[in-house]
């Protein structure tokens, strides 16, 4: 049992019903775009879904997990797969967002210096102070330096976990 068999039953029982993916996402209570995303096999729906899917579909959700014919230990071990794999892509989330983390703060922290030297010219030239303009340079900064140590943080959870497995 993978991500595509699922997806396959969920698309072909949903059409067989006469139902848009936005009907079936409306009646679990998700977004059309992750039932397409079941039905393409990119994904497994949450497990705690199986059964308002089955029941949307008016199949058992045995059938829509496609174990009719698969032992209890068996059951339990596809479940089991699919949890894990389910896991493995959250956390591919998390990496992304730590990695945008700092990109972003590395990116605020070039800007601030930027900025900050940039303005100096001016005023070097004789511009007139204005506050308001330090205040932002220094909200930028703080922002910057704020959200590296919450990167890290996030990255050594996710380093524990992924040594957890």
């Amino acid at each position: 049992m993978n991500a595509k068999t699922i997806g396959e039953k969920i698309a072909t029982r949903r059409k067989e019903l006469g139902m848009t993916q936005l009907e079936l996402a409306n009646k679990v209570h998700v977004s059309n775009r992750a039932v397409s995303k079941w039905e393409n096999g990119l994904n497994y729906p949450d497990l705690s879904l199986m059964e308002p899917i089955a029941q949307a579909l008016e199949i058992s959700v045995v059938a829509l997990m496609g174990l009719e014919d698969k032992t209890m230990s068996e059951a339990i071990q596809a479940a089991t797969t699919i949890s894990k794999e389910e896991k493995q892509n959250m956390w591919v989330c998390v990496r992304f967002y730590i990695i945008y983390m700092i990109a972003i703060s590395a990116l605020c922290g070039i800007m601030a210096c930027v900025a900050d030297m940039s303005l100096q010219q001016l005023f070097d030239e004789g511009l007139a102070w204005n506050g308001t303009i330090d205040s932002a340079i220094d909200v930028i900064r703080i922002f910057a330096i704020l959200n590296i140590p919450i990167a890290i943080s996030l990255w050594r959870l996710l380093a524990k976990a992924n040594k957890e497995k």
